[in-house]
């Protein structure tokens, strides 16, 4: 269940784990998933994410797939990046404001 944009823990069962990422926005949001090696490296594991970059609209929910190629490490951060998008249409001045949340992994093995 989710009660926020993003769990905050993601977990692997052995190479592989899934999540969801929400929008509970007014507006439409462009999302990036990622995962960084540490906090203080945030070099990109050897992780599939499917789908890495997505556009959801006003209350949409995706759900996020990840296999690992490389042994999982509790080290890793799970990170996703919330971008506003921008009306063409849209006319003044604006402030974009990008949000990025940070959570962690946790490695079961099967």
């Amino acid at each position: 269940m989710l009660l926020a944009q993003v769990a905050l823990v993601l977990t692997f069962a052995g190479s592989d784990a899934t999540t969801q990422v929400a929008n509970p926005s007014r507006e439409p949001q462009a999302v990036r998933i990622s995962l960084w090696v540490a906090l203080s490296d945030t070099s990109t594991p050897n992780v599939l994410v499917s789908p890495s970059i997505v556009t959801l609209p006003p209350g949409g929910l995706q759900v996020v797939r990840l296999r690992a190629r490389e042994a999982c490490s509790n080290a890793w951060r799970f990170v996703v990046f919330y971008s506003p998008v921008v009306s063409p249409s849209a006319t003044g001045v604006m402030l974009r404001l990008q949000t990025r949340i940070v959570g962690k992994v946790q490695c079961q093995t099967p």
